[in-house]
């Protein structure tokens, strides 16, 4: 018999129009810590998506590598109808109820979440890794192969080599408490861990991002640091690294680097997404 590893919990109602999703994503991003909490990491997960019927039927997949040794634990994946369209800075609400139904099916609760997708590097500064680390309380990373938004300077071909993403400040969310008015419904079939019962965190344990001051504009900060592009090999195209909630950058970017072996995705993505494309 299967192990029930994550207990259920209560999530957002899943919006239909991008106006609603803003507003989640704009009620919830105050909730993400950009701060090392995490404990031990003996497992990582590989989260990637892909879709079957022309886009009708979205297909998550989830593998759970040991660490640090990379080797398989166990996997899952799972379907659902696809209920959003695909508008980029939205992507969340178009796959996160597939992973969430495949993260269900998992034996091992992993310690640490690995996206295909962007973290803070967002324009509303919470992107598929902060939406499922905020819902799942698990710490979580983005590793994208394409920058959505932002800009940085030239990067150095040795492997390892890094420069900040930074882009201009995001006003901060409204500490007025949105998150609390935010419609709730518990999602039939639907698993999360423990820490869902603290959902939504106070206002103010939400992310603290450094940033880049100009010379004589005072406390006005000029640009935020909002990821990394990091080079994991020689001669190869970057990845864009940013925080999704619970880890800090320099912590995310060492473990990208330490997932990562002769590819230019970590071994998380790469297996996540063999398998979400059925390969």
């Amino acid at each position: 018999m299967q192990a029930a590893v994550l207990k259920t919990y209560f999530i957002h109602s899943w919006p239909k129009t991008v106006a609603e999703a803003k507003a989640v994503q704009e009620a919830l991003r105050g909730n993400v810590i950009a701060k090392n909490r995490l404990g031990k990491v003996r497992t990582v997960a590989g989260i990637d998506v892909g879709f079957e019927k022309d886009g009708a039927v979205t297909r998550a997949a989830v593998v759970v590598l040991e660490f640090p040794s990379l080797e398989l634990r166990e996997q899952a994946l799972a379907r659902k109808p696809t209920q959003f369209p695909y508008v980029p800075g939205y992507l969340s609400f178009r796959e996160i109820p597939a992973v969430l139904a495949a993260m269900e099916r998992l034996k091992t609760e992993p310690d640490l979440l690995l996206c295909d997708g962007q973290g803070i590097a967002h324009p509303r500064r919470f992107g598929l890794a902060c939406h499922l680390g905020v819902l799942t309380d698990i710490p979580s990373i983005g590793v994208a192969k394409s920058r959505l938004i932002g800009e940085h300077g030239n990067l150095a071909q040795a492997k390892g080599s890094w420069v900040p993403l930074t882009d201009t400040p995001s006003p901060r969310p409204d500490r007025n408490g949105d998150s609390r008015q935010l419609p709730l419904s518990q999602s039939e079939g639907v698993r999360a861990t423990r820490a869902s019962a603290r959902l939504p965190l106070p206002p103010g344990e939400g992310m603290r991002v450094r940033v880049e001051r100009a010379k004589g504009e005072g406390d006005q900060p000029s640009s935020e640091i909002i990821g990394a592009v990091l080079r994991t090999r020689v001669g190869v195209k970057p990845v864009y690294v940013s925080v999704g909630h619970r880890v800090s950058l320099e912590t995310a970017i060492e473990y990208v680097l330490r997932c990562t072996t002769k590819y230019r995705l970590p071994e998380t993505t790469r297996r996540a997404h063999k398998l979400a494309s059925g390969g």
